[in-house]
C-alpha cells in the first residue's frame, strides 16, 4: 500500500511538472503561443538552421531561438534567464535564418570555470578570431548573420518578418526566394 501511494506522488508530480508546468514561471513572463517553422531550400529540408525571433517593439527582456531537425522543422523556445518554455509571445517580429555556427574548441561552462585568467584571456581571444573567420552564411541561405548592428543584433537586415497571433502559428521559409 505504502509503494502504492509512493509511486501515485510520484507519477502525479511527474505529471504536474510536464503537463501543467509546475517550474516557477519569472515575473512578467509572456504568454506563449506555439508555433511551427519550416526551413527548406525549395522543397529541401534544411537541418542545422538557426531561427531566432526579434521582436520589433521592445517586449521584454528574453530571447526566442530554436534550430531546425533533420526535417527542417525547428522547435521555438522563449528564454528568460533560467526559464524555458516552448512557444513565441503574440507580436509582429523580425525573424533571421542562419548556419548554426559552431566553433571546435568551445569549452562546456564547467571547463571554462576552472581556466586560470590567463587562460580565460587567451581562449576568449582565440575564440574572437576564429568567430572572425567563420563564414555567416552557408550558399544558398541568408546571409544575414554577417554583421551585428550598434547594439549587438541583426534583424534589421533580415527580409523575414512573422505576426505571432493568439492559437497555432506556422512560419515556412524557403530560402530559395532569397538566391
Amino acid at each position: 500500500m505504502v509503494m502504492k501511494r509512493t509511486m501515485t506522488s510520484i507519477a502525479t508530480v511527474l505529471l504536474c511538472m510536464f503537463v501543467s508546468g509546475c517550474s516557477k514561471v519569472p515575473p512578467g513572463f509572456p504568454k506563449l503561443f506555439p508555433i511551427t517553422v519550416t526551413v527548406t531550400d525549395g522543397t529541401e529540408p534544411i537541418p542545422k538552421i538557426r531561427i531566432v525571433f526579434y521582436p520589433k517593439s521592445d517586449s521584454g527582456a528574453y530571447a526566442i531561438s530554436g534550430e531546425t531537425k533533420s526535417d527542417g522543422v525547428a522547435p521555438i523556445f522563449t528564454v528568460q534567464g533560467e526559464y524555458m518554455a516552448r512557444g513565441v509571445p503574440e507580436g509582429e517580429y523580425v525573424v533571421t535564418v542562419a548556419d548554426n555556427i559552431t566553433l571546435e574548441h568551445w569549452l562546456s561552462p564547467a571547463e571554462r570555470a576552472a581556466l586560470s585568467r590567463s587562460e580565460t584571456a587567451e581562449y576568449i581571444t582565440e575564440y574572437q578570431k576564429q568567430l572572425a573567420e567563420i563564414p555567416r552564411c552557408i550558399p544558398g541561405v541568408l546571409c544575414v548573420m554577417a554583421r551585428p548592428d550598434a547594439h549587438g543584433a541583426v534583424p534589421a537586415r533580415s527580409p523575414i518578418t512573422f505576426e505571432v497571433k493568439k492559437g497555432k502559428n506556422v512560419l515556412d521559409i524557403d530560402v530559395s526566394q532569397y538566391k
